[in-house]
């Protein structure tokens, strides 16, 4: 399950689209939108 201000760490590998779709797909569950860390750090 995904919660408001989890930060997801996606690694380089031969799966990455499979699991950054499931990724995608779980937030959108959550009714979240993704966003970019350095949005939100300097």
């Amino acid at each position: 399950m995904v919660h408001p201000g989890d930060i997801l760490l996606m690694h380089f590998r031969p799966a990455l689209m499979d699991d950054l779709l499931a990724a995608l797909k779980a937030i959108h569950r959550a009714g979240l939108t993704p966003a970019l860390l350095t949005d939100y750090i300097r």
